[in-house]
Formats: structure tokens, sequence, C-alpha cells
């Protein structure tokens, strides 16, 4: 799970509070999608690609969390 500090830096903290086993483009696209409806497709992988950059400058490389943000981006 991710620490609050870092939450706080995300957009869509929501999303992120989950288990990290449970990230994936897919799970992203649906909840964008059900946050954000009028949102593009091409708004959504760019908000995602921010987040999982945000995500890579705040967390320890070494944490499961970390390697799953690098494996996604």
């Amino acid at each position: 799970m991710l620490e609050e500090a870092i939450l706080e830096k995300l957009h869509h903290p929501d999303y992120w509070r989950k288990s990290c086993r449970e990230w994936e483009l897919k799970s992203w696209t649906r909840f964008f999608n059900e946050t954000r409806p009028d949102e593009s497709l091409q708004a959504c992988y760019e908000v995602f690609v921010a987040e999982l950059k945000t995500l890579m400058e705040n967390l320890n490389p070494e944490t499961r969390e970390a390697k799953k943000a690098l494996a996604l981006k």
C-alpha cells in the first residue's frame, strides 16, 4: 500500500490505493472512464503516464509498487 504522502501527490489517489497487483492499464481505463466520462482515450493514457511518473519519482525503486509502476510505463 502507498503512503498517504505519496497518494497526496497523485491526481487520482483512489485508483492507486488498491494493491499494486491490481494496477493494470485495463483497470485504469475503466476507472478513468467512470470518473471522467467526458475525457478522451488519449487523455486517459496521458494521465496514466503522468501518474506513473509521479509514482516512480516518489517511490523507493526497490519496492514492489515502484517495480510495478516501471513495468506499466
